[in-house]
C-alpha cells in the first residue's frame, strides 16, 4: 500500500514538474517573442523580427500578417479586401489579395482568434499557400487593422482554446505595435502630401500671379455687397478704369447705362443662389466707348462653405460678335438665297453623298417630301446607268449635263454646278440644278424644224432667197437658182452680196430700167408686198413675194419668193375665154325660159278663166268637184312654171322670197285636197294635223312653202303603199309679233 501511494505521489509530482516546465517554456516564449515586438516602426521591418520569433519558438511552418487594404495603400482607401502585407517564407504564399466576404476573412467576425484542421471539410477554403496538404490553421484578429494567419503541419486537430489564448496576449500587442507602424506610415504619407501640397500651393500663388498678370480675359473679384476688390490689368485695359478706380465700386453701375441695371440685379440673385452664368452684354468704357462682352460668373466660397463673393472672367468679343453679325446676315442671305431660288438647289456630303439639306423647289420640282430626300442620296437621283458617270464627276466644278429622275419616273435633263462649302463644321458639297429639258427639247425640235425647213426649202416649187441686213445672201434653194439660172449651188451662194446680182439679173425683166430701183424701194420701205407681178423678156410671168424679218422689233433681214405662174397666167385666160362663154349660154337660156314660159302660161290663163267662168254657173256637185280639181291642176302646173322660171333666177342670183299675208291653215287643207286623190288611189290616209294655236294670216312666201311642202308630200305618197301620210305644223315659238311654225311630213312606207 505505501507502494502504491509513493508510487501515485511521484506521479502527481513528476506531472507538476512537466508542467512547470512547459509554464516556463511558454514563459520564456512569450518573453523573447515580446523583445521582437515594436522594434522598428518600419511595418515590413517589424513584421518580419515577429514573424521570424514566433516561427522559431513555436516550430510553425508558415505565417502571414493580412491587414484592410484601404490601409496600405492610399490610392484605394474605400476598399473592403485584405492583402497579404508579409509572409514568412514569402515564396510559399500564392494569394495575395481576398475579399472581406472570404471564408478567412469572416472567421474572425464572432471570437478573436479562430483554428481549423485538415479534417475540416472547409479546410481547403483556408489554403492561400502552395503544397498545403495537412496540418491546420490558426487565426488571430489584430485589433481592427488585420488578422495573423498561421500554419503548422502538426495540427491535425483544430488547437484547443486554451492553447489558442496562449499566443493572444503577445499578438495583441503585436497588432498594437502594428497599429503604430500603420499610424506612422499613414503620418509620413500624409506629411509628404503636405509637404507637397505646400509646394504646390506656392508654385501655384506663383503660377496665378503671373497668370492673372499676363490674362487676356478681364478678371474681377467682388465681395459679398457685389463692390469690386480686385481686378487685372486685363480688366483695366477693357474698362479704362485703374483699380483704385473700380475698388468698392459695384460693377454693373459702372460699366453699364441704368436701363439695364434690372437684368445684371437678376444675375446677382441667381448668383447668390450658387447659379454660374455666362452671357454676353454690351459695355460702356470709361471713355464712352461700347464694346461686346461675354462674361463667366460664378460664386465663391470660403472653407467654411459660406458664399463671399463672385468671380467673373470677361472677354472682349466686339470682334467676333462683330464678324459673327456679318456671318449671320450672310447666312441669312446665303440661307435666302438657297431657300427662295428659283432652282433646285441640295447640299450632299461627298464621302457618303447623303443629302443634307434641300430648297422647297427641289421638293416641287422632284415630288419628293424633305423628309424623304433627306433620307436619300444623290444617287438615288440619277438613273442606274448614269452612276458611274456620277462617281467620275463627282468634284468637279464645272457645269455638267446629265439626267435626273422625278418621283413619278420622269426623266430630265438637267445642267448641275456644284461647289464645296462649310454646312455645319463639315465638308459639304452645294449643288444649283438647272432644268434644260424644254431648252432640249425646243433646240431638238428647233433642230427638227430646221431640217423640215430646209427640206420644205429645198423641195418647193418656188425659189427662195434670205438675205440679212447687209443684203448678204443666208440661204437659197435649188428652184431659185434655176429659175435665174444660176451656175453655183445653193450652199456656194452664202454671204454673196446680193446688189450686184440685182443688176445682172435686170435684163431678164421686161421693167429693166425700173427693176434695181422697186428693189430699193421696197427694202427702204420694209413692208409685205405679196403677189407682184414681174414680166419677162422670155414670155415668162414671175410673181414675187418680199417678207421683212423683225424679231422684237429688231430687222434680222428679208425674205424673197419668186414662182413661176406662166402655165397660171395662161389657164387664167383660157378660164376667162370659157366664162366668157358660159355666160352668153346662160343669157340665151335665160331668154328661151322667159319665151316658153310666156307662151305655155297663155293658153294657160285661158284654162284657168274658162274655169272660174264655169263656177259662176249652175252645176251639179260633182261638176264642181270636177271643176275643182281642174283648178287646182291648172294651179299646179303655173306653180311648175314658176319653179322653172325660178330655176333661171336661181342661176342668175336675182331669186327673192316674197312677204304677203296669206292664211296657212287654209293652204294646208288646200293642199290636202288636192293630193287626196293620190292617196285614195293607193289606198292608204293622208291627214293634216294643224296647231289650233296658230294665226289665221302670216306674212310670208306661201308659193315657195307651197311648193316645198306639194313635193314633200308627193314622195311620201309614192314611196307608202300602207298606212298613212301626216303633215304636221305645231307652233314652236312665239311672241307678240312672231311665231315660229315647224312642219313634218310623216310616212309609213319604207323611205326613199
Amino acid at each position: 500500500m505505501d507502494r502504491r501511494l509513493w508510487t501515485g505521489e511521484n506521479y502527481q509530482l513528476k506531472k507538476t514538474m512537466i508542467q512547470n516546465n512547459d509554464i516556463l517554456d511558454n514563459i520564456t516564449t512569450l518573453y523573447e517573442i515580446s523583445l521582437s515586438i515594436g522594434a522598428s516602426l518600419d511595418l515590413p521591418e517589424n513584421c518580419e523580427h515577429f514573424l521570424t520569433t514566433l516561427l522559431s519558438r513555436k516550430s510553425l511552418d508558415f505565417a502571414s500578417v493580412w491587414l484592410k487594404e484601404s490601409l496600405v495603400d492610399n490610392d484605394k482607401s474605400n476598399s473592403n479586401r485584405y492583402v497579404n502585407a508579409f509572409a514568412l517564407p514569402s515564396s510559399k504564399s500564392t494569394v495575395q489579395v481576398i475579399e472581406d466576404t472570404h471564408l478567412v476573412a469572416r472567421a474572425l467576425e464572432t471570437a478573436p482568434c479562430y483554428s481549423i484542421g485538415n479534417q475540416d471539410p472547409q479546410f481547403n477554403e483556408f489554403i492561400q499557400e502552395s503544397n498545403i496538404r495537412q496540418g491546420g490553421y490558426a487565426l488571430y484578429r489584430l485589433g481592427k487593422i488585420g488578422f495573423l494567419k498561421l500554419y503548422s503541419s502538426k495540427w491535425s486537430e483544430p488547437l484547443s482554446k486554451i492553447e489558442l489564448n496562449k499566443l493572444k496576449g503577445v499578438i495583441q500587442k503585436f497588432a498594437v505595435s502594428l497599429e503604430g507602424c500603420v499610424s506612422h506610415q499613414i503620418s509620413l504619407y500624409e506629411s509628404k502630401i503636405r509637404l507637397q501640397m505646400e509646394k504646390e500651393l506656392r508654385d501655384k500663388d506663383i503660377l496665378y500671379g503671373s497668370v492673372i498678370e499676363e490674362l487676356q480675359e478681364g478678371l474681377l473679384i467682388t465681395d459679398p455687397d457685389t463692390e469690386i476688390i480686385f481686378a487685372n490689368p486685363r480688366m483695366e485695359a477693357l474698362s479704362g478704369y485703374q483699380l483704385s478706380e473700380l475698388r468698392h465700386k459695384k460693377a454693373y453701375k459702372l460699366f453699364l447705362p441704368p436701363e439695364k441695371w434690372p437684368i445684371i440685379e437678376a444675375k446677382i440673385a441667381r448668383r447668390k443662389e450658387g447659379v454660374s452664368e455666362k452671357y454676353e452684354i454690351e459695355q460702356i468704357r470709361k471713355d464712352g466707348t461700347v464694346w461686346w462682352s461675354q462674361i463667366n460668373a460664378s460664386p465663391y466660397y470660403d472653407e467654411q462653405g459660406n458664399q463671399i463673393g463672385i468671380i467673373a472672367l470677361i472677354t472682349d468679343i466686339t470682334q467676333q460678335k462683330n464678324a459673327k453679325d456679318q456671318l449671320k446676315k450672310s447666312e441669312q442671305n446665303h440661307r435666302l438665297l438657297f431657300n427662295q431660288n428659283p432652282h433646285p438647289m441640295l447640299i450632299f456630303d461627298p464621302e457618303n453623298l447623303k443629302i443634307l439639306a434641300v430648297n422647297d423647289t427641289t421638293i416641287e420640282k422632284y415630288g419628293y417630301e424633305r423628309r424623304e430626300l433627306l433620307k436619300m442620296t444623290i444617287k438615288d437621283l440619277r438613273p442606274q446607268e448614269e452612276v458611274p458617270f456620277l462617281m467620275k464627276n463627282l468634284k468637279n466644278e464645272r457645269v455638267t449635263r446629265s439626267t435626273h429622275c422625278l418621283k413619278d419616273g420622269t426623266v430630265i435633263y438637267v445642267d448641275i454646278t456644284a461647289k464645296d462649302i462649310n454646312y455645319n463644321n463639315c465638308t459639304a458639297r452645294l449643288v444649283l440644278i438647272q432644268d434644260v429639258t424644254a431648252r432640249i427639247e425646243a433646240e431638238e425640235a428647233l433642230s427638227t424644224t430646221n431640217s423640215r425647213l430646209q427640206a420644205l426649202l429645198q423641195n418647193m416649187q418656188a425659189g427662195i432667197l434670205l438675205e440679212n441686213p447687209e443684203r448678204q445672201v443666208v440661204l437659197a434653194n435649188p428652184v431659185f437658182c434655176d429659175m435665174f439660172g444660176i451656175p453655183f449651188s445653193p450652199e456656194e451662194l452664202v454671204g454673196v452680196d446680193c446688189r450686184p446680182f440685182a443688176e445682172i439679173s435686170k435684163g431678164y425683166f421686161k421693167n429693166a430700167d425700173t427693176f434695181v430701183g422697186q428693189i430699193n424701194d421696197i427694202l427702204t420701205a420694209r413692208n409685205i408686198i405679196v403677189g407682184e407681178e414681174l414680166e419677162l423678156n422670155d414670155g415668162r410671168v414671175f410673181e414675187r413675194d418680199y417678207i421683212p424679218i423683225f424679231s422684237e422689233e429688231q430687222y434680222l433681214g428679208h425674205l424673197w419668193q419668186y414662182r413661176d405662174v406662166t402655165n397660171k397666167k395662161k389657164a387664167e385666160k383660157i378660164l376667162i375665154k370659157a366664162r366668157q362663154k358660159a355666160e352668153e349660154s346662160s343669157h340665151a337660156k335665160e331668154r328661151f325660159l322667159a319665151n316658153m314660159s310666156h307662151e305655155i302660161r297663155t293658153p294657160l290663163n285661158a284654162i284657168m278663166g274658162m274655169q272660174r267662168l264655169l263656177e259662176k254657173t249652175t252645176l251639179t256637185d260633182k261638176q264642181n268637184k270636177y271643176l275643182n280639181a281642174i283648178g287646182i291642176s291648172a294651179d299646179n302646173l303655173l306653180v311648175i312654171i314658176n319653179d322653172i322660171l325660178d330655176i333661171s333666177k336661181i342661176e342668175a342670183g336675182k331669186l327673192e322670197l316674197e312677204q304677203v299675208a296669206f292664211d296657212l291653215p287654209k293652204m294646208i287643207r288646200h293642199l290636202r285636197f288636192t293630193l287626196n286623190y293620190k292617196a285614195e288611189e293607193k289606198g292608204i290616209g293622208l291627214f293634216a294635223d294643224i296647231d289650233p294655236n296658230m294665226h289665221a294670216f302670216i306674212v310670208g312666201d306661201s308659193v315657195r312653202l307651197n311648193q316645198i311642202l306639194l313635193n314633200l308630200v308627193n314622195n311620201a305618197i309614192k314611196f307608202t303603199d300602207v298606212g298613212k301620210v301626216r303633215v304636221i305644223a305645231k307652233v314652236t315659238a312665239q311672241d307678240e309679233a312672231s311665231q315660229t311654225v315647224h312642219f313634218q311630213v310623216i310616212d309609213t312606207g319604207k323611205g326613199i
